[in-house]
C-alpha cells in the first residue's frame, strides 16, 4: 500500500451506520513516502460525515517500509465530524512494525467528536529503526476536539531497541542508565510511580530493590517530568 485506503469508504461525506466488519486476517505491507501520509483504516480514511453504532473484529499486522509515516486506526484516519458508539470488537489485533497504532480515530480534529467508543483490541508495535519512535493509543493518536464517555479494555505495547518508545502516556527507558535525579518512574508489573532521588544507579537500586529484576521494557519514565 502506498496510498491511504479505508476499507469501506475513502471519504465519508454522508453517514455510516450499523456496518460490521469482520475480517479474519489480514497483512498489509505500507510503504511509506516522506512526501505524504499514510492511513489504514476499517472504515473511512477521512470523515466528515457521521460514523455511528458500527462494529469491527479483525487481526491485522502492518509492515511499515520506508521513511514517512504509517497509521492504522479501527475506524477513521481523519475525524472532521462524528464517530459514534463504535466498538473494536474483543478477539482482535492490529500488530505493526514502525507504523503508529490507534483503535478508534488516528487524528480527531478541532471540533470533531469521538463519543461512545470502545476498544477491546489487544494493539502493538515494534521498531528496530533509528529516528522512529512508536505510538500505540487505544482510541485516539492525536485529538484537538472532543473525546468522551470512550473506553479502551485492550492490551497497548509499544517497543522500540532504538529510540524512546511511548505507550499509554508513557516513554520506555531505552537503558537504566538514563535515570536522573528527579525523574518519575513508573514499575508496570507493581503499579506505583517513584521517584529518583539520586543520579547514581545503584543507589536507586538500594532504595528500590523492586527495580533490581526488572527487565527494561517494565519500567517506563513518566512523560510529565
Amino acid at each position: 500500500i502506498s496510498n491511504s485506503v479505508g476499507l469501506l469508504a475513502q471519504i465519508n461525506n454522508g453517514t455510516i451506520n450499523n456496518v460490521k466488519i469482520t475480517v479474519d486476517s489480514l497483512k498489509l505491507t505500507c510503504n511509506k513516502s516522506s512526501n505524504n501520509d499514510i492511513y489504514i483504516t476499517g472504515f473511512a480514511q477521512t470523515n466528515n460525515g457521521y460514523v455511528e453504532d458500527c462494529s469491527l473484529k479483525t487481526n491485522m499486522f502492518v509492515d511499515g517500509v520506508g521513511d514517512g509515516e504509517c497509521m492504522v486506526a479501527g475506524f477513521v484516519g481523519t475525524n472532521n465530524n462524528t464517530v459514534t458508539n463504535c466498538t473494536f470488537l474483543q478477539e482482535s489485533s492490529v500488530t505493526t512494525t514502525e507504523a503508529d497504532v490507534a483503535g478508534v480515530v488516528a487524528s480527531n480534529s478541532f471540533g470533531a467528536t469521538v463519543n461512545g467508543c470502545k476498544n477491546y483490541a489487544n494493539l502493538g508495535q515494534t521498531s528496530q529503526k533509528n529516528g522512529w519512535s512508536p505510538n500505540v493509543a487505544g482510541i485516539a493518536m492525536n485529538n484537538a476536539g472532543t473525546l468522551q464517555n470512550c473506553l479502551n479494555k485492550g492490551n497497548l505495547s509499544a517497543i522500540s531497541t532504538n529510540e524512546e518508545a511511548e505507550a499509554n502516556g508513557f516513554k520506555e527507558l531505552s537503558t537504566f542508565s538514563s535515570l536522573k535525579k528527579g525523574d518519575k518512574v513508573y514499575v508496570t508489573n507493581k503499579n506505583k510511580t517513584i521517584e529518583i532521588i539520586t543520579g547514581s544507579t545503584n543507589t536507586c537500586f538500594d532504595r528500590y530493590p523492586e527495580l533490581t529484576n526488572l527487565k527494561i521494557n517494565q519500567v517506563f519514565l513518566h512523560l510529565l517530568q
